[in-house]
């Protein structure tokens, strides 16, 4: 068994999952995956053996890209600022691939129903008589 030492370790793992937009194009997919392994590899504070970039699914919201690497840090507080650059870093990527964050959303499509009980519901007013005409 292996035990480790929270207070005392070196490395934390870094691990979002982006998720882009559906109208994301494979360009602008492999750009991004590219970049960001490219961030993550040339930083100083990333083990670069351990950086991981991967197209993971087609998600209900977005296109999922699943992001892993080990960050050496002295403490927690030193491993959030070094996240908070790599993720300020991972928004400068999205804009440059020309792709953009999903947010979460549904579509609804309508279908138009052209049964009898759609006519027999609406009034016919052409055929009025005389007396039935509004002054």
């Amino acid at each position: 068994m292996r035990l480790e030492t929270l207070s005392v370790r070196d490395r934390f793992l870094f691990h979002p999952v982006v998720g882009l937009r559906h109208d994301t194009t494979p360009v602008q997919l492999r750009s991004f995956s590219a970049g960001v392994r490219t961030l993550l590899s040339e930083h100083a504070s990333v083990d670069s053996l351990s950086v991981r970039v991967r197209f993971v699914r087609f998600g209900a919201s977005s296109v999922d890209v699943d992001i892993f690497a080990y960050v050496f840090a002295h403490d927690g507080n030193n491993f959030l600022e070094i996240q908070e650059e790599l993720l300020y870093g991972i928004m400068d990527i999205v804009e440059k691939a020309g792709a953009a964050i999903a947010l979460p959303s549904q579509s609804l499509y309508l279908a138009t129903d052209k049964s009898d009980k759609i006519t027999q519901a609406t009034p016919d007013y052409s055929e009025r008589s005389k007396g039935d005409a509004l002054h």
